[in-house]
């Protein structure tokens, strides 16, 4: 199945086709599990991040596709290798400026915590293996805990729209003091929870 979705010959229909039976694989057997047999080697992020060009967030029928496609990324994030050394000359033939490796990873994982769908909770999985890295954590994680933290503040779970956002957002600040170092977490965890008690989680109906 893997070598179908790395084959650049193969159809896109056939592609999702073959997440959806590797989404299957992972329901049965627990998408950690599944994590290990990834390829996983520096060779495999550029691919993996290239395949997300083509993909519409908005597209129900192909969720499987991008919930693997998360999980696949997050894997590729645990590899010991300073991302800035994948970027080389960021300038085009044209004359453009590519985006860095390491934001192309985090406007992915950002646009994906508020999908409707199941992938959302790969996003999750995804920032918890990105943000806690030692090189990307000097630079994204205060941002990123602003960003999640003012999305969290300007959402409202009398919507549903602001559920599957706070959702979102409540997911990777989970899975990222979860997996993240103490030392690195603790600078922000009272601001954190102040956000999380203005937030008034309690009067909601909702139990994502």
């Amino acid at each position: 199945l893997l070598d179908l979705v790395q084959d650049e010959t193969s159809l896109p229909d056939l592609v999702h086709l073959a997440f959806k039976f590797l989404y299957i694989i992972t329901k049965v057997r627990g998408y950690k599990v599944f994590l290990r047999l990834f390829p996983h080697e520096v060779a495999n992020v550029q691919p993996v991040l290239d395949m997300f060009t083509g993909q519409n967030p908005k597209d129900h029928e192909t969720w499987e596709t991008r919930y693997m496609l998360l999980l696949w990324l997050s894997v590729t994030c645990l590899i010991p290798f300073d991302f800035s050394r994948l970027d080389g000359n960021l300038s085009t033939q044209t004359g453009e400026t590519r985006v860095p490796t390491m934001d192309r990873i985090l406007q992915i994982a950002e646009s994906y915590l508020v999908v409707s769908d199941k992938a959302r909770d790969a996003a999750a999985v995804l920032v918890s293996k990105f943000i806690t890295r030692p090189d990307v954590k000097q630079r994204k994680m205060a941002s990123f805990l602003d960003w999640s933290l003012c999305t969290l503040a300007h959402s409202s779970f009398q919507t549903i729209e602001g559920v599957i956002t706070m959702d979102g957002m409540l997911q990777a600040l989970a899975q990222i003091f979860k997996h993240g170092k103490r030392e690195d977490c603790l600078p922000y965890a009272n601001t954190v929870l102040q956000c999380l008690d203005g937030c008034r989680l309690p009067e909601s109906s909702h139990t994502s």
